[in-house]
């Protein structure tokens, strides 16, 4: 059974079954260089394009760390609990990709407000689906205890 979700949430405002959150993002050379620094990956496919890609191909966790940001910009305080992914296409350095985030259940706990996400990844000049997967987030009550 959903209920409402309090307004005492530690994150700024509640969210509700059927919200969507979306944000575009074009991942350069720069980022990718990065992302090998920090990571250790230096996958040949993130540098230079190696058949049967034509171009370098922006790292499929990097293109899911797009979840947890979209939704912190919109509920900060939410922690990141789960996310399932698949990866469905390729996407080339250089090319904008659309994140968003559905919110298909909130379930209220003593703890806070559970909400369960769907969440795709899209080529913005396509609309070519690249990743798909559900995310649960946890907006935390406010308070020392964490029970508000």
């Amino acid at each position: 059974m959903l209920r409402c979700v309090p307004r005492r949430l530690l994150a700024t405002k509640a969210c509700s079954p059927g919200d969507v959150m979306k944000a575009t993002r074009v991942f350069t050379r720069e980022d990718l260089d990065a992302w090998a620094r920090l990571t250790g990956d230096a996958n040949a496919i993130h540098a230079r394009p190696v058949p049967p890609f034509e171009a370098p191909i922006v790292p499929g966790l990097l293109l899911a760390a797009t979840f947890p940001a979209v939704f912190a910009r919109h509920h900060p305080g939410a922690v990141y609990r789960t996310q399932s992914l698949r990866f469905d296409k390729a996407v080339p350095v250089g090319a904008e990709v659309l994140s968003e985030i559905a919110v298909g259940a909130v379930r209220e706990t003593r703890a806070g407000a559970f909400a369960t996400c769907a969440t795709t990844l899209r080529l913005a000049a396509t609309d070519a689906l690249c990743v798909s997967g559900s995310a649960r987030l946890w907006l935390p009550f406010g308070g020392d205890d964490g029970n508000g």
